[in-house]
Parts: C-alpha cells; structure tokens; sequence
C-alpha cells in the first residue's frame, strides 16, 4: 500500500479489498469474474467491490471493466439497455477446445459406499496423474465448512425461507 500511495508502484492486484488501493492515478478498474457472489463483503463494514468500483471510476474518470463468461443478470441488463458497453469473445482464444467436463451424482456415489467428498471417478484421474509423477490443482470455490447443506439420502439442499439461496454450513 506505501509502494502505491508513493507511486513507487503502478498497479495493484488483488482479492475484493484491492478495490480500495490508493492510488493517485487511478485509470483502470478490472474485475474479473464480477458476477461471483464473494465480491460482496460479509463483514463490517459491509460493502461490495462492484459497487466501490463504480463510484471510484466515476469520481477518478477511471474505466471499468467488468469480466465474466457469464455476466450477471444486472450487468448483461445495462449491457444490453445501453448503460454498459457489450464487448463480446465469441471464439476460445486461439481456437482452444472446451475442456471435458464430467458431471458427478453425489448422490449415487454414497448409495453406492462412498462417504467422502470426492467423486469415484475424481479419485481415479487424481491417483493416473500421481502415478504419472504429474500434479494436479483442485480448486474449491466456497466460503464457509461447508458449500450447501443437503440430505444425503434425497439430494434436498436446505435453503434460507427469506431468499432461496442455499444455507452454509459454518464452522466455528
């Protein structure tokens, strides 16, 4: 934070609170990925880096990007209404293929022995890739013990009665 308010650093990045870096020339905002829920903070003071973002650049002159694969509802709308500039990657970059992507019913997997949180078929390309003396990065995506409570023997996710979203089990 000295390196930026002294200039002796052009740039900053980072998680939600990088929105509030000092500097003096501000001229670029990007965010990536704005429609994940966790650029909203839960502690106090509450606040959103989206929103924070936006009454920067228009206080500084500042440009606003806002990246995703999948926008928000909200910004697709402003997009879509004139209040935001679309600008749209139809293609992979440089022709890439979608990766496979396999889809795991968790619960069949327990009707069938497994207790863990990790998918028979998971476990399996984990166990090929170590035995190739190669790694793998598992990136969880979560805040809280645990993601969603659910019944395992039906699949319910348990869901706040106010708002509908799924109710977080956190560990203390």
């Amino acid at each position: 934070w000295r390196r930026l308010r002294t200039g002796r650093a052009d740039m900053a990045v980072g998680a939600r609170s990088a929105v509030f870096a000092p500097l003096p020339n501000l001229g670029l905002i990007v965010i990536d990925e704005e429609h994940e829920l966790s650029y909203q903070s839960e502690q106090h003071p509450a606040y959103h880096a989206l929103e924070v973002a936006h009454k920067r650049c228009q206080l500084t002159g500042a440009a606003l990007v806002l990246g995703s694969a999948t926008p928000s509802i909200q910004s697709y709308f402003r997009a879509a209404s004139g209040r935001y500039s679309l600008l749209e990657l139809p293609e992979r970059v440089e022709g890439a293929a979608l990766p496979q992507a396999h889809i795991a019913d968790m619960r069949a997997e327990f009707l069938a022995g497994n207790n863990g949180i990790f998918s028979g078929l998971l476990r399996e390309r984990l166990a090929d890739c170590v035995a190739r003396g190669e790694q793998a990065i598992l990136f969880l995506n979560r805040r809280g013990y645990s993601t969603f409570v659910s019944c395992r023997g039906c699949g319910h996710v348990f869901r706040c009665r106010d708002c509908d979203v799924p109710m977080t089990f956190h560990k203390t």
